[in-house]
This record gives C-alpha cells, sequence and structure tokens, in this order.
C-alpha cells in the first residue's frame, strides 16, 4: 500500500498536466505580482510618501557639505551681540541670523532671490516650524525696512530662539 501512493505520488509529480498547471500558476503569481506592485508604486506617488522621503534625505545628504564649524562660529557670534542687550546688538543679530539661515538654504539648494522665496519652497513637512521661521523673518524685514522699529530684549530672544531651533533642524548646528 506503501508503494502503491509512492508510485501514484510519482505519477502525479512527472504526469504532463501537473507540470501545466504549474507553469500556469507561475505565470498568474507573476502577473499577479506585477499588478500589486505598479498598485504600490500608483500610492506611493499618489500619496507623495516617497517624495518626502527623498527630499528629506537628500536634505540630510547636504547638510554635511555645509562648513559647520564656521555655522557654529557664526552662531555663537550672533549669540554674543545679544549680551550687551544693547538694541542696536539685537537688531544686528536677528539680521544675522537670517541671513545664516538664508546662506544655508542656497547652499542645500533652495532656489530664488531672497530669503523669502527659498521659504515659500519649503512645505511643513521640510521644516516643522515654518510658520515660526516666517514671523521671525518678518521681524528681520521690519528691522531693515523701518528704521523707527523698536525691538524688545525679549523679542530678540524669541526670534533668536526660532533661528536656532531652525538650524538645529536643518543639522546645521
Amino acid at each position: 500500500m506503501l508503494f502503491d501512493i509512492y508510485d501514484f505520488l510519482i505519477d502525479f509529480f512527472s504526469s504532463p498536466g501537473f507540470s501545466r498547471a504549474v507553469f500556469i500558476f507561475k505565470l498568474i503569481s507573476i502577473s499577479l505580482s506585477m499588478v500589486l506592485i505598479t498598485g504600490i508604486i500608483i500610492l506611493l506617488r499618489k500619496t507623495n510618501i516617497l517624495g518626502s522621503k527623498i527630499k528629506e534625505a537628500k536634505t540630510i545628504w547636504k547638510v554635511p557639505k555645509l562648513p559647520v564649524g564656521k555655522i557654529q562660529k557664526n552662531w555663537q557670534e550672533i549669540k554674543n551681540k545679544l549680551e550687551s542687550r544693547n538694541e542696536s546688538d539685537c537688531k544686528l543679530a536677528v539680521i544675522e541670523a537670517d541671513k545664516l539661515l538664508d546662506d544655508i538654504l542656497k547652499k542645500m539648494g533652495y532656489r530664488g532671490t531672497s530669503l523669502g522665496d527659498r521659504l515659500s519652497q519649503l512645505k511643513l513637512s521640510d521644516l516643522s516650524n515654518i510658520d515660526k521661521v516666517w514671523s521671525a523673518h518678518k521681524v528681520r524685514n521690519l528691522i531693515v525696512h523701518d528704521s523707527n522699529y523698536k525691538l524688545s530684549l525679549d523679542e530678540t530672544e524669541k526670534v533668536i530662539k526660532i533661528y536656532e531651533e531652525t538650524l538645529n533642524n536643518l543639522l546645521a548646528l
């Protein structure tokens, strides 16, 4: 009886019908795999998950090319200006922090003629505090364009903190 089962299995697996069934199963499996892979690619494109991850990776890869030592030195000079508590030094610190961010975004490949142009290219997924950066940049614009603008030490510290958080998010500090 055991030999009968063995002979039956040998005959079944070596029969042309079984080979044909395996071939058809392979074709169906390959076709189904291609349909599923295509569906995954379409979903990744529509949700932009892949695009945001690639952009995030590009951002991370570009930051190490920045002169981090020079950035940290410049940042320390900006922070030193706050210690004087002098309004003109505080204004200068905000202007220099804004310029530093602009230089970093340029080196990261963001295009435009001004920091505003470069910031408009950033999304919340690129920079989590983008709204705060816009408000800090507006303070810088007030300083530069309105000679009567009064900048308090408290406001300066808040703005500088926003720039510092941004530079940390960009892995520049």
